[in-house]
């Protein structure tokens, strides 16, 4: 090191098998914080040791040995970490190994490499702000990361020459997703005239958004230790929100990727509670009895608790999962908005906060609810949004 920087350090750790990355100089100008690059493991502990570090990038290259670990020694340290593997899909058995992290491959272009480097510093900037929530963090064993299908769709999915088929072809792999995605297909909330038998037409239906929504909660719900879930209530639940988000967010003339947009953060606005109920099913599920059906409710409880809620912890996931800001933000303030910070919200974040509203408001008070919506949320023109979709509401009640 040549000097000593004013800023955070972001450290570029170069393990013997990893190939080593060029970042353009004036990529990385005008920056919050300092690019460094190390030349092996043991150097990154002395400045990890010595210095203010944010971020840690550590090209996994082939050995897993080196890679374990470093990542086991890391997890002591308030850095967060972005791991450069092979391949999308190489990521096993980090689920133990560091908090919270992003995944790459190791051959991205540099573009992609420093939003990821910026997603992770400003999650850090917030923790360090949320003591309490960084504490709470380093307490977590069990981590969500993105499953290889996901990485697999998502190529196909922007591929120049993309096609349902095999978009189709990449899902039949996993027969309990497709039986899972033709359920979803074939419920009451699109009303289809027959029963859709064919995985293309589900997919057709459905749109690309949502799917990679499906996926991703399925891959949750399957891989995280849930004591005391019940699976189809929180898929009930979750995809009511995700219809009537989307329903909220076509009445108020957003774009088609909006309101698709609107229906995968509906659809993966709970899953910071599924983190706190794997991580911590002792105290956990006590909130949870105690706030019952009332959502809002729960997330005093968690901040009173820890600094931070669910909906912190499924935003925080989101951002380093590299899902679209309006969809982050949706799922950070989906319990809290009112009257002055609706209006400043994006509308994906409007449309699920309203959604998550409207179906905790019904859950609560059955036919009494637009009382209580005209009451409590004047803002949220309830009588037009409950018109349009109470029959939504009702069939995932």
């Amino acid at each position: 090191m040549n000097g000593v920087s004013n800023k955070p350090y972001v450290l570029l750790v170069d393990t013997p098998s990893s190939d080593g990355h060029a970042l353009p100089p004036e990529a990385i100008q005008q920056r919050s914080w300092e690019l460094l690059r190390i030349p092996d493991m043991e150097k990154a502990f002395e400045v990890i040791q010595g210095h203010e570090v944010a971020v840690v990038v550590v090209d996994c290259g082939n050995d897993k040995d080196d890679w374990r670990l470093f990542l086991s020694r890391l997890k002591i340290h308030d850095v967060m970490v972005i791991r450069l593997v092979p391949k999308p899909g190489n990521v096993e058995d980090q689920g133990s190994l560091v908090q919270l992290h992003q995944i790459l491959t190791a051959h991205c272009d540099p573009d992609e490499l420093i939003a990821a480097i910026e997603r992770s510093f400003k999650t850090w900037v917030w923790l360090q702000a949320n003591p309490m929530l960084d504490t709470l963090l380093a307490q977590l064993r069990y981590l969500p990361s993105l499953p290889s299908l996901y990485f697999a769709l998502q190529d196909e999915i922007n591929a120049p020459c993309s096609n349902i088929r095999r978009i189709a072809k990449l899902l039949v792999r996993d027969a309990p997703l497709v039986a899972r995605v033709l359920r979803i297909a074939n419920s009451g909330f699109y009303a289809h005239p027959r029963e859709i038998t064919d995985i293309h037409e589900a997919v057709s239906l459905l749109g690309h958004d949502l799917l990679l929504g499906i996926v991703l909660s399925a891959h949750l719900i399957d891989t995280l230790p849930l004591p005391g879930l019940k699976p189809e209530v929180l898929w009930k639940h979750n995809f009511t929100v995700a219809r009537v988000a989307g329903k909220i967010a076509r009445m108020n003339g957003c774009s088609a990727d909006l309101i698709q947009s609107a229906g995968l953060a509906g659809l993966l606005h709970d899953i910071g509670s599924l983190v706190l109920l794997a991580n911590l099913p002792d105290s956990y599920p006590t909130l949870l009895r105690k706030a019952g059906t009332d959502e809002k409710q729960l997330i005093e409880l968690e901040r009173q608790r820890w600094g931070g809620g669910h909906s912190d912890i499924g935003a925080m996931v989101l951002n380093l999962w590299n899902l679209a800001d309006p969809v982050v933000e949706a799922v950070a303030l989906h319990h809290d908005l009112d009257g002055e910070t609706f209006h400043q919200a994006n509308p994906v974040a409007q449309a699920v906060f309203a959604a998550e509203s409207l179906v905790r408001g019904y859950r609560i008070y059955g036919r009494d609810a637009l009382a209580n919506f005209e009451a409590e949320l004047p803002f949220l023109n309830a009588p037009d949004l409950y018109d349009a979709c109470a029959p939504l509401v009702s069939v995932g009640m």
